[in-house]
C-alpha cells in the first residue's frame, strides 16, 4: 500500500478514538474551570488549551510531516533492524555475565 494511502487510512481510523478521548477530556477540564474557583481557573484554561492544540497537531500536523519527512516501510524497517541488533548483543552480554 502507498504511503499516502497507508497515512490516510491510519488517520480515518483513529480519528473517532483520538476526538471521544479530547472531548472527554474537555469536558472534565470544563467542569474543573467551573467548579474549581479562581486559584484553578488558570491552570485549566492553559490545559484546554494545550488538549485543542495536541489534538489538531495529532490529527494534522503528524501525517502531514511524516510525508514531508519522506519516510517510508524501507527506513523503518532499518531502525527495526538495528534495533534488534542492539537487543541481540545486550542479551548476549548478560548470559555471558561480567568478567571475572
Amino acid at each position: 500500500m502507498p504511503l499516502g494511502e497507508l497515512i490516510d487510512l491510519s488517520v480515518n481510523e483513529t480519528l473517532p478514538r483520538t476526538v471521544m478521548t479530547s472531548l472527554t477530556i474537555l469536558l472534565a477540564l470544563a467542569s474543573l474551570l467551573l467548579f474549581g474557583g479562581h486559584v484553578l481557573r488558570g491552570f485549566t484554561a492553559a490545559m484546554m488549551l494545550g488538549v485543542v492544540v495536541g489534538t489538531y497537531s495529532s490529527i494534522y500536523v503528524s501525517s502531514s510531516l511524516l510525508i514531508t519527512l519522506g519516510l517510508d516501510k524501507s527506513r523503518f524497517r532499518q531502525m527495526a533492524d538495528a534495533g534488534d541488533k542492539k537487543k541481540a548483543a545486550r542479551a548476549r552480554a548478560e548470559r555471558i555475565g561480567p568478567k571475572d
